[in-house]
């Protein structure tokens, strides 16, 4: 399902806050045909409840869902007959095509077809951008979408490498001069032992839990 490839896109501009929950909260409120939440409602604090968040936290989910990723379109109404009162927004996902595994419909937003378009097999992203989007700059969206992934992969790499720098064992001094190295909880100390004078010696490697 599309949805487990927008779970696993690595972009920390998708991962960031609750966009992600929010377009997989919102696929159970929209129609299977349509794709737009008409009948469904969700209104922001139910989706905030469900959520485990705030309307605030909400408000910026979708914002990143529309404006950076391009998978929805939201629509604000009214109330029927109150004109001055809100209701809930309506949601247009623009994910269609890609569950199908079909070209993409002109009117979908470029930065989708940008980021998914090469999901769907034979799919011909730059003659659709020429034909339907002429005016997004593709290649700088490319270029941005990639440094964004290179430094996510650098963050996660720096991470791996402390978290394997703490565990590595080290070395510590120990009373009377000994030198001991920790690591899983036990301590070894390293003694050596001559024998009558002689300069060769033997090390023993004594184990000792660390409490």
């Amino acid at each position: 399902m599309f949805a487990v490839c927008v779970s696993a896109d690595a972009d920390p501009l998708l991962n960031t806050g609750q966009a992600v929950p929010l377009y997989i909260r919102l696929i159970g409120f929209a129609d299977v045909g349509s794709r737009d939440t008409g009948n469904g409602y969700p209104y922001r604090a139910r989706l905030a409840s469900s959520l485990s968040c705030s309307k605030q936290t909400v408000d910026r989910a979708t914002k990143v869902l529309e404006q950076e990723i391009g998978l929805v379109t939201v629509t604000e109404r009214k109330v029927e007959g109150k004109p001055d009162e809100n209701d809930a927004n309506q949601y247009l996902l623009h994910d269609g095509w890609l569950i199908h595994g079909v070209p993409a419909p002109p009117g979908t937003p470029p930065q989708l077809v940008a980021r998914y378009g090469h999901t769907v097999p034979g799919f011909d992203i730059g003659g659709w951008m020429e034909e339907h989007a002429p005016g997004f700059d593709h290649v700088g969206w490319q270029t941005a979408y990639e440094a964004r992934l290179r430094q996510q992969e650098e963050k996660e790499a720096e991470q791996r490498r402390k978290e394997r720098a703490r565990r590595k064992p080290r070395k510590v001094p120990a009373a009377g001069g000994e030198a001991t190295s920790e690591g899983g909880g036990v301590m070894y100390r390293e003694r050596t032992a001559h024998s009558g004078g002689v300069a060769s010696c033997m090390t023993l490697r004594v184990a000792s839990w660390v409490t």
